[in-house]
């Protein structure tokens, strides 16, 4: 309970008090550095720049265009139902107009059907080019070479988030508690599906007062490549506020409208309506946490105060039909992180909030101070879409 009261902000000193007596003792100021790490580190993070901003802008109004001309195509081909044949009078004033359609009609035609085998022959040329280990190593180096132009990093000092006071979902976005699992073996998909995601469930319920919460696929991340999802080093938030809207056509629809990782399903399984989701409060929380028996060096999360970034600097994009944040940077973002946090700990943020257009960037990034052979990332994360009664 102690715990909770400290996420919603009524007792903000809590975990400064806590963040003194790890480090240091109780009453004792906490220390610059812990063993051998600065608490405060200078870091290099990866935010997108103006002109990836442009480039979105640029790509939407292409796209727009390309479905505009396949629309038109698809009514060129349409087969058309006779119809009755105008008056007399109206034939001779239409005669010229007519004739001209119908003679650019099959040429149109030809162009679109020409463009269409030439996308097709393209994308048979790709899918050939990724099936070759060489060429497709090659080619998605190239690609990240090429989206480098986009990114802008910027060398911040990451301030100790046990340091806090008023950390919360509901003030900066984010807080930490004290949780430990039951869990054993957290490559055992099963055993996390059957014990960690009912605990989640629970802890978040009884920290945001959702009347449902719905938890999605985990993942487990790890740096060296040990994993297929190593951690991600750029700044980001994983929703924009379209997200409860998308999610309320799905319902209406019938069909998923965003990818939902599962959540959608489990509305459905619910018995969720369109109208009680548009009636609710829709937050989705973030538990991440270490999971390895040493405490997190390598690679750890750092999170930024939502109340430091304004709506100015987001930008729209979307990956694998999910529309998501990235951010521009700028000098009031204020970055924490959680030193030394234990699998005995996990980090609550918050990711998306109909009620408050407020996001938890975070990002991964490497300490300055980290030692060669400091043991691996091994973290786990997964989200929780809460419904709260307004």
């Amino acid at each position: 309970p102690g715990a909770m009261r400290a996420i919603r902000g009524t007792n903000p000193a809590r975990w400064a008090h806590a963040a003194r007596r790890r480090f240091c003792g109780p009453g004792a100021a906490a220390p610059a550095t812990y063993a051998g790490l600065s608490l405060t580190p200078r870091a290099t993070f990866k935010y997108k720049n103006e002109l990836y901003a442009e480039h979105l802008a640029l790509i939407e109004r292409y796209k727009a265009e390309v479905q505009a001309a396949a629309l038109e195509a698809q009514e060129l081909g349409a087969t058309r139902q006779p119809q009755e044949a105008p008056p007399q009078h109206q034939r001779s004033a239409d005669g010229a107009a007519s004739a001209a359609a119908g003679a650019e009609a099959p040429e149109r035609k030809a162009e679109y059907a020409d463009t269409a085998s030439q996308f097709a022959e393209h994308r048979k040329e790709f899918e050939e080019t990724m099936r070759d280990k060489e060429k497709s190593r090659a080619f998605r180096q190239a690609v990240k070479e090429y989206q480098e132009q986009f990114n802008h990093k910027v060398e911040i000092e990451v301030q100790n988030g046990r340091e806090l006071a008023d950390a919360g979902l509901e003030t900066s976005g984010f807080a930490l508690l004290q949780h430990t699992s039951a869990v054993h073996d957290w490559e055992d998909l099963k055993e996390v599906q059957s014990k960690y995601y009912p605990e989640m469930r629970e802890l978040v319920r009884g920290v945001t007062g959702a009347s449902r919460c719905l938890v999605n696929s985990h993942v487990i991340r790890k740096s060296g490549g040990a994993t297929p999802f190593p951690p991600f080093l750029e700044v980001h938030s994983d929703f924009t506020d379209a997200y409860k809207e998308a999610l309320v056509r799905s319902l209406s629809t019938g069909r998923e409208q965003t990818p939902t990782f599962g959540i959608f399903e489990q509305l459905l399984e619910k018995g969720v309506t369109a109208e009680e989701l548009r009636g609710s409060r829709v937050v989705v929380v973030h538990a991440w946490r270490n999971v390895a028996e040493a405490p997190l060096r390598d690679c750890p999360l750092a999170l930024c105060d939502g109340r430091s970034v304004g709506a100015e600097e987001l930008i729209r994009e979307r990956v694998s039909g999910l529309e998501r944040y990235r951010a521009m940077h700028r000098p009031s973002h204020r970055w924490y992180w959680f030193p030394e946090k234990t699998k005995h700990e996990v980090l609550l943020f918050k990711g998306f909030d109909s009620e408050c257009p407020r996001y938890a960037f975070h990002s991964a990034f490497e300490h300055p101070d980290v030692p060669d052979d400091v043991p691996s990332r091994f973290s786990c994360e997964l989200r929780i879409l809460c419904l709260i009664p307004k």
